[in-house]
């Protein structure tokens, strides 16, 4: 997006696209808390869970991929893939 277009939007009180509204952050972290939610709620449905090395990077790549989605950097369904790579690596 243009500079002058930024600032137009800017004045008029709109947000530019790089910028993220406090409503549309808390859906989207409420949504990723969900998503993370069920895969532990499936892990303890199954009654097996291994931490090792690998599910313990998994976890610091998934809270980086959080801030990620949350900075627009990121998208959700790359969040969600982590996750449920996380939950399938933990419980095979």
């Amino acid at each position: 997006m243009g500079l002058l277009l930024e600032k137009a939007l800017r004045a008029a009180g709109g947000n530019t696209p790089m910028e993220m509204t406090q409503a549309r952050r808390e859906t989207l972290q409420d949504v990723m808390s969900a998503i993370c939610d069920q895969a532990v709620a499936e892990v303890i449905q199954l009654n097996r869970w291994r931490d090792t090395d690998s599910t313990r990077r998994m976890e610091v790549d998934i809270d980086q991929l959080q801030r990620d989605v949350e900075a627009r950097r990121g998208k959700l369904i790359d969040f969600k893939t982590a996750v449920d790579r996380w939950k399938m690596e933990g419980t095979r």
